[in-house]
C-alpha cells in the first residue's frame, strides 16, 4: 500500500501530490502580510493560492485557472482579495475556508493590484480603468486611456492612489458610498509605473522605463493627481542597477526594491545589495514585495517565498523550502525507493538531496538499493551511486569515452546507455563499448529494457531500434520527430516526443496510432500495465491511458516535467523543472 501524501501537501483535483517544491511549483505572483492575523497570502499561476500561518501551509483552488497577479487582507484576513489576468476578483471567506467569484469585468480587463481603504476594495486595471467596491456593489472608473493601464495602486494618508503606464496617475478619496478621483494623463516621455507602497503618509513607486530609480512623494488629504504625479516624478533617488520592478515600504528609512532576479534594502537615500545565495533565487525572476513588522516578502519564480529581515538586511532566508534543480530523471529500485537526478549534478532520494556529481545529468536507472547508474555531461558521463557517493566510470573500448549521454537502464545484469551512441557494459571487465553509432548532430534520448532480449531505443529525426539479444535492428516509427522516450509491454511500445507526438504500436504487423494530444513536448512515457500509462510533458502535461483513451491530467504546476517512473498504478512520480516532483496516489 503506498502511504497517502504528507500533512500540508497540495494534492491536484486529478490526485497529483506536490512533493516538492511545496507548498506549491507555480510561480509566485502576489504576497501580502496581514500583520493583525500573521497570516501571509500568495498568489500565482493557474489561478492557485497558499496561505502560510507560522509552519504551516494550506493551499487553495480558487475556482478559477488563469494567472492571479495580486492578494490584499482586509486586517484580521477573515476576507482575502485576489485579481485574475482574465478580468476577475476573488474573494476568501475565512468562516467558509474557502474562495468564491466575487466580480468579474466586462471584457475579461487584465487585473493587476488590489488594496483596500475605508471599508472599501479597488484594484488597477487595463485600459486606464479603476475596478472598485462600495459595500457590495462594484462600479469601474474609468480615465478614458484605453492605451494604457494602472500596473499598482496602495492607500496613504485617506486616499488610493494608483500609478500606470506612462505616468498616468489617480487619486481617490472615498466619501460615504462613493470615491471622488482625480486624474493626471499620460505622457509618452513619463516614467512606465510598475509598483507601488506606502509607509501610511507618503509613496514610493518604481517604473519600467527608468533603470534602477525610486520615486517617492508626500500624500496629503488633499493631495490632487497631477499635484502628486508632479512631486513624485520630481527627484528620484539612483539605487541600483536595473529595471525594478516591485518595491515594499516598513517606514521611510526601511524600504525594500526587487528587479527580476535581486533585492535592495534603502534608507531613502542609498540602497545595499541582499545576498540571494543561501535562497538560489539569481536565475529566477522576482514579481512581488510585502512588508510584515520585521521585514518584507519576496515572491516569484516557481514557488520561491523569501524572507527578508530589516535587522539583518543583507542576508535572506527560504520559506519554500526545496531544491530548484531541474530534475531531469527518475527511477525506483526494486525496494520502491525513488531516486532522481538533475542537471546540476544533483542525485536526490525521495526528496532529499544525497549527494552531487562532478557535472550534469540526464538519466538514471537503478538497479536496487545501493546500485543506481546516473548518466550525463561533462566529466560524469557514467556513474555509479552506491547510496551515499557517485563514482565515475572510466574504462572505455578504445580509451575514448562518449561525448554526451542521455538515458540508461538495464536488466538481468546487463546495462546500456544511451547518447552519443549506443553502449553496453561488459559485468565482467567493466568496460564499456558502443554497440550502435549515431549519425553526427542526432543523438538518441530514450531506453526502455524490457528484458535482456528486449531493448528500445529512440531518438532525434525519429530514429528508433530494437535489440532481442542477437543483433540490433532499425524500426520505423513512422515519424521524423524528435523522439524521446519509449516504453513496452508485451508485443506493444509507446513512444513520445516533439511537436505532441506521442504513438503506439500493437505489435511489429500493426500501423502506428498516433494519440491526439496537446501539441506539447513530451520528455517521459511509462506504465503500470497495456491499460495504465502515462506520458508527461512541458507545460505540466499529464496525460492518462486507460486502453482506449488519452485523458489530461491537472497537475497544477506549469513547470516542463521531465521524467517518470511507474511503481503501479497507484504509484506513480514525476519529476521535473524547478526541483519539481510530483507523485500520484489513487488510494
Amino acid at each position: 500500500r503506498v502511504d497517502p501524501p504528507p500533512p500540508g501537501t497540495h494534492v491536484s483535483p486529478a490526485g497529483w501530490g506536490h512533493r516538492a517544491p511545496r507548498p506549491l511549483g507555480v510561480r509566485y505572483r502576489g504576497v501580502f502580510y496581514d500583520a493583525t492575523s500573521g497570516h501571509t497570502w500568495v498568489v500565482g499561476d493557474l489561478g492557485l493560492a497558499a496561505r502560510l500561518v507560522g509552519n504551516t501551509w494550506t493551499t487553495y483552488h480558487t475556482g478559477v485557472s488563469e494567472q492571479l497577479n495580486a492578494v490584499w487582507a482586509e486586517p484580521g484576513a477573515q476576507k482575502v482579495w485576489a485579481v485574475s489576468d482574465a478580468g476577475r476578483v476573488l474573494l476568501y471567506d475565512a468562516t467558509a475556508d474557502a474562495w468564491q467569484f466575487s466580480y468579474s469585468t466586462a471584457g475579461s480587463l487584465a487585473l493587476h493590484d488590489v488594496v483596500g481603504l475605508a471599508g472599501n476594495v479597488y484594484v488597477a486595471a487595463a485600459e486606464g480603468t479603476i475596478v472598485q467596491r462600495h459595500g457590495v456593489d462594484w462600479s469601474l472608473f474609468s480615465t478614458g486611456t484605453p492605451g494604457d493601464a494602472y500596473r499598482a495602486i496602495t492607500a496613504a494618508n485617506g486616499v488610493v492612489v494608483a500609478l500606470g503606464m506612462r505616468g498616468l496617475m489617480a487619486v481617490g478619496t472615498p466619501s460615504g458610498t462613493s470615491t471622488k478621483w482625480t486624474t493626471h494623463a499620460a505622457a509618452a516621455s513619463a516614467p512606465d509605473w510598475v509598483d507601488v507602497g506606502s509607509d501610511g503618509a507618503k509613496i514610493w513607486a518604481v517604473a519600467s522605463s527608468v533603470s534602477g530609480r525610486l520615486y517617492s512623494a508626500e500624500v496629503k488629504p488633499s493631495s490632487g493627481a497631477d499635484e502628486l504625479a508632479n512631486e513624485l516624478a520630481a527627484a528620484p533617488v539612483a539605487l541600483a542597477n536595473g529595471v525594478l520592478r516591485a518595491v515594499a515600504v516598513r517606514a521611510p528609512d526601511d524600504i525594500w526594491v526587487a528587479s527580476n532576479n535581486r533585492i535592495w534594502h534603502s534608507d531613502g537615500s542609498t540602497g545595499k545589495l541582499v545576498s540571494l545565495t543561501d535562497v538560489d533565487a539569481a536565475a529566477h525572476e522576482l514579481d512581488a514585495l510585502a512588508v510584515k513588522p520585521s521585514g518584507a516578502l519576496a515572491c516569484g519564480g516557481a514557488g520561491y517565498l523569501i524572507e527578508l529581515s530589516s535587522a539583518m538586511p543583507t542576508a535572506a532566508s527560504l520559506l519554500t523550502p526545496g531544491s530548484r534543480e531541474m530534475l531531469t530523471a527518475v527511477d525506483r529500485n526494486n525496494s520502491g525507493g525513488v531516486i532522481a537526478v538533475g542537471d546540476a549534478g544533483g542525485i536526490y532520494i525521495g526528496t532529499q538531496m544525497a549527494t552531487t556529481a562532478s557535472s550534469p545529468l540526464r538519466g538514471v536507472w537503478s538497479a536496487g538499493p545501493g546500485d543506481t547508474w546516473v548518466v550525463g555531461s561533462g566529466q560524469m558521463k557514467i556513474g555509479r551511486f552506491d547510496g551515499a557517493t557517485v563514482t565515475r566510470e572510466t574504462s572505455f573500448a578504445g580509451g575514448t569515452a562518449p561525448s554526451a549521454l542521455w538515458a540508461v537502464d538495464g536488466a538481468g545484469g546487463q546495462v546500456w546507455a544511451v547518447g552519443a551512441g549506443i553502449w553496453s557494459r561488459d559485468a565482467a571487465s567493466g568496460t564499456w563499448s558502443q554497440e550502435v553509432s549515431v549519425d553526427k548532430g542526432d543523438v538518441w534520448r530514450g531506453i526502455h529494457v524490457a528484458g535482456v532480449r528486449d531493448v528500445w531505443v529512440v531518438g532525434t529525426q525519429g530514429k528508433m531500434v530494437h535489440y532481442d539479444g542477437v543483433q540490433w535492428e532499425t524500426v520505423d516509427s513512422g515519424t521524423t520527430a524528435t523522439l524521446n522516450d519509449v516504453w513496452s509491454s508485451g508485443t506493444t511500445v509507446w513512444v513520445a516526443g516533439a511537436g505532441g507526438h506521442v504513438a503506439r504500436r500493437a505489435d511489429a504487423n500493426s500501423p502506428w496510432e498516433q494519440a491526439s494530444l496537446s501539441t506539447a513536448t513530451y520528455t517521459a512515457i511509462e506504465g503500470a500495465a497495456p491499460d495504465r500509462v502515462w506520458v508527461v510533458g512541458s507545460g505540466g502535461a499529464i496525460y492518462a491511458f486507460d486502453g482506449a483513451t488519452w485523458t489530461p491530467q491537472q497537475s497544477d504546476t506549469l513547470s516542463r516535467l521531465q521524467g517518470i517512473t511507474v511503481g503501479s498504478a497507484s504509484d506513480v512520480t514525476v519529476v521535473g523543472e524547478a526541483g519539481t516532483i510530483l507523485h500520484y496516489n489513487d488510494t
